[in-house]
């Protein structure tokens, strides 16, 4: 009792949250059903009591629910408060009450349901017998009954749950049944007339227009067997089948005919049989197996097709396997009335025009006199199966008949019918058409116009890059003019600078090396005559003449820095060895020089530079660092660079800490300086008591004007 008081509690308060203020509440059928749409946007609160019509089981149950107020039932939902809602067990007959608000089932108003409780048992309303071309939309929901001829029956195990969806042929139509329970041993019902009670329900597209209408049943009980079906369907009279399109007319209300035919054409579930001219279309609920060119008999109901007749839902066995030929009729002339060969197999001659593919199909356009037909093959070969069919050919093409003039509402014959073929051995070339073919001048013509857009687009990018290759190449001279210039200008400064150098080291060899030579000669006669006991005078001019030696060495090297005249008679590695051993004499350093590749000329300043490099570097290992062994490298390997090595293995030094080790006027300041000037990298390395190392690595650039010393 607790319980029933919180749910009907809940039910009131959930109506007054979704009703607005003031609102009457909906409570009958009819109420709901007249609602217009834009006063249910509203969504007003509803209470409606009445019996179950139609109840289906599920996540989101479905409910047809009817009063006294309305011959139609309203749609119950439970999709938006399933997760709220606990359904009591319900069924067809039941009497509840439904508690919710407005709601709008595809284009007829509904109910969403807030709580549904059971109030007992109520009779179900006498169904209505109604003939089928009476339905409408405006008998959504009715109970009605309705008479037929089972077409077909089979159970959708995909719908949820699954049904027993049953095809019945009325004398205004054709409607399916929606059977929800039904014994798993089935009698047979095809052909059978029945008696069907259940609730007419519309089904919508997704412009929730309706497109046409179900009966819904809740159990096979509802259904009524009057006339069952034939024990043996194959034991029917043969009718004929020049009859069948006569007696299609009357179809909808008749039982299945059996007929009898050779097969001129299968595909997949539909076949045809020969019939005169003409033939008849088949169309199976399951495949047969069956080939062209068997006598098979057919039972099935009889319909009307486009301009021939048609056997629907029809069951094929077999009477006589390849019994004969199938019958090919001959038009001699496209007749404005072709109706006669409608269904029937023909063979034509024609021109192969043009070809193509869409989706599943493979056409072939052929032209016969002034008619085109399509000659089509439903395939799922990807390939193209009519490529070797050259166009402009003359081509025999056998098939099926199908005339297109009714559905284009004009008479059908010329131009309005298409060959239904069946493989594609059924296009024959009789005669290879012309070399030249309109279609092949076409592309040719389009070919040779591609091309010679082509051709002048490439001839005026080609215009335009060598218009730019041209001033490249002009700015380029230009460079290499000025470049050639410059360096030719470099080149007699640097003769000018050398001859003056030369000159200074003459006067410089000439003046000042020869007074310092003759001073020490005499400084050496006057320690002769000194006495031998004046040690302190001794002393004194030994010191003297160890200045004047210094004096006589920095005078040297003054005139070997002047004027490099190693360089006027050897190379630069034979010119570093003779300059080496003249540091190295009377010393007690071991000299090796090493060159690596194929030597290359270099620009006189550079070959300058990097024998004034070499030999600051071997003067500080013999001078200062006291090394046993000097090593001297020049590396020609690279096509890039030239490198300039020295090495010794002298006490070393930090060259963090030492600014210079040269008692002249250089040191490493002076070595990292010429390389500068000759653009050139320079390491130093070195530790103490490790030796040191000399590294300067030149870049050899083309066009490289001489370097100004």
């Amino acid at each position: 009792m607790r319980a029933f008081l919180l749910l009907s509690l809940t039910a009131v308060l959930s109506a007054a949250l979704q009703s607005p203020a003031g609102e009457a509440t909906l409570s009958r059928v009819i109420d709901v059903l007249a609602l217009p749409r834009a006063e249910g946007a509203a969504k007003p609160a509803i209470h409606l009591e009445g019996t179950i019509l139609y109840y289906k089981p599920g996540k989101f149950p479905d409910i047809f629910l009817r009063d006294s107020s309305s011959e139609d039932a309203v749609y119950v939902g439970t999709r938006n408060y399933a997760s709220e809602l606990t359904l009591p067990p319900l069924r067809p007959g039941q009497r509840i009450s439904v508690d919710g608000i407005f709601a709008t089932r595809e284009f007829a108003p509904a109910v969403e349901a807030t709580q549904i409780v059971i109030l007992g048992e109520a009779a179900l309303p006498t169904a209505k017998p109604t003939p089928l071309a009476g339905i409408s939309t405006l008998r959504d929901g009715e109970y009605v009954t309705l008479s037929g001829i089972v077409r077909h029956a089979t159970v959708d195990s995909a719908l949820d749950p699954p049904r027993l969806l049953v095809d019945l042929a009325t004398p205004g139509g054709s409607i399916r049944l929606w059977i929800l329970h039904y014994p798993a041993a089935l009698p047979s019902l095809v052909d059978g007339e029945i008696t069907a009670t259940g609730l007419v329900h519309y089904f919508r597209n997704g412009r929730m227009q309706p497109l046409g209408a179900r009966l819904l049943v809740s159990d096979v009980n509802d259904i009524r067997l009057t006339a069952p079906a034939p024990t043996d369907p194959f034991a029917l009279p043969v009718a004929l089948l020049a009859e069948i399109e006569t007696y299609a007319r009357r179809a909808v209300s008749q039982h299945r005919v059996h007929v009898t035919g050779v097969v001129t054409r299968l595909t997949g579930n539909t076949l045809f049989l020969a019939s005169g001219l003409g033939g008849l279309r088949v169309s199976m609920d399951e495949p047969a197996s069956v080939q062209v060119g068997d006598t098979v008999d057919v039972v099935g109901f009889a319909v009307m097709g486009n301009l021939y007749g048609q056997i629907e839902n029809a069951i094929c066995r077999v009477r006589a396997h390849g019994a004969g030929s199938p019958p090919v009729s001959h038009p001699k002339a496209m007749a404005l009335n072709a109706a006669e060969f409608d269904g029937g197999l023909v063979e034509l001659e024609g021109v192969a025009r043009d070809r193509w593919r869409a989706k599943d199909l493979q056409v072939v356009l052929v032209q016969r006199g002034n008619a085109l037909f399509e000659a089509t093959l439903r395939t799922d070969d990807q390939r193209e199966l009519f490529q070797n069919v050259p166009l402009g050919s003359v081509v025999s093409v056998t098939g099926i008949w199908e005339s297109m003039g009714v559905l284009r509402e004009e008479p059908a014959g010329q131009g309005s019918f298409r060959l239904l073929l069946r493989s594609p051995l059924d296009v024959i070339v009789r005669q290879r058409g012309p070399l030249w073919t309109v279609e092949r001048l076409g592309l040719a013509v389009g070919v040779l116009v591609t091309a010679l857009a082509a051709g002048a687009a490439w001839m005026a990018y080609l215009r335009r890059r060598n218009l730019a290759l041209e001033s490249r190449v002009e700015e380029r001279g230009a460079q290499l003019g000025r470049e050639i210039h410059a360096r030719r200008e470099a080149e007699v400064k640097f003769a000018a600078i050398t001859a003056e150098r030369n000159r200074l080291a003459r006067d410089l060899h000439d003046t000042v090396e020869q007074i310092l030579t003759g001073a020490g000669v005499q400084l050496s006669l006057l320690g002769e005559l000194l006495p031998p006991d004046n040690a302190k005078a001794a002393q004194k001019a030994a010191f003297i003449r160890e200045i004047l030696r210094e004096a006589q060495a920095e005078a040297r090297r003054s005139v070997w820095d002047l004027q490099p005249h190693l360089l006027q008679e050897h190379d630069l590695s034979d010119a570093l060895r003779e300059m080496a051993l003249q540091l190295t004499e009377g010393s007690n350093a071991d000299f090796t020089i090493t060159l690596e590749g194929a030597p290359r000329s270099l620009a006189m300043a550079e070959e300058g530079q990097l024998l004034r490099i070499g030999q600051e570097a071997i003067t500080n290992a013999v001078k200062h660092a006291a090394a046993t062994c000097i090593r001297v490298e020049i590396d020609f390997r690279t096509a890039e660079a030239v490198t300039l090595r020295i090495s010794d293995n002298g006490r070393g030094f930090d060259p963090q800490r030492v600014e210079s080790i040269s008692t002249g006027h250089f040191g490493l300041n002076g070595i990292r300086e010429r390389a500068r000037r000759l653009g050139a990298t320079c390491e130093i390395l070195s530790n103490e008591g490790r030796g040191a190392q000399v590294i300067v690595t030149l870049p050899l650039r083309a066009n490289q004007a001489p370097v100004e010393v």
